[in-house]
């Protein structure tokens, strides 16, 4: 029976290695705030894959093209260069005044936020 035993331990474990790894696993995104001021802009900010700095960036980029320059067209998607470019489109409605961002570019970088009043 001890020999059976270390049969079945040997394959438990072999099994073992072939599972994936942790490290293979998707970050969690971090949380990037919102706009410092009344009114009108961008909050519930995160960034996958980047900074906060360059999140906070496209957050500003794309509320200067599309609100305030009316830069973007009828379904909100533009293109925010911001060192090596992220496309960003409204993905969708949240509220009469409200709509969801989202911006992606290369090696898995994302940007999400909120717009709104």
């Amino acid at each position: 029976m001890t020999k059976l035993a270390n049969v079945i331990a040997s394959l438990a474990v072999a099994a073992g290695m072939l599972l994936p790894t942790p490290a293979t696993a998707h970050k969690a995104p971090k949380y990037c705030g919102h706009k410092k001021q009344m009114g009108a802009g961008w909050y519930k900010l995160y960034g996958h894959e980047t900074s906060c700095y360059v999140a906070k960036k496209v957050a500003r980029r794309w509320e200067n093209k599309c609100v305030w320059r009316n830069g973007c067209g009828r379904d909100g998607s533009t293109r925010i260069d911001v060192g090596s470019g992220f496309d960003c489109k409204v993905v969708k409605k949240v509220g009469i005044e409200s709509v969801k961002v989202r911006c992606v570019a290369s090696r898995g970088r994302i940007v999400h936020f909120f717009w709104g009043s």
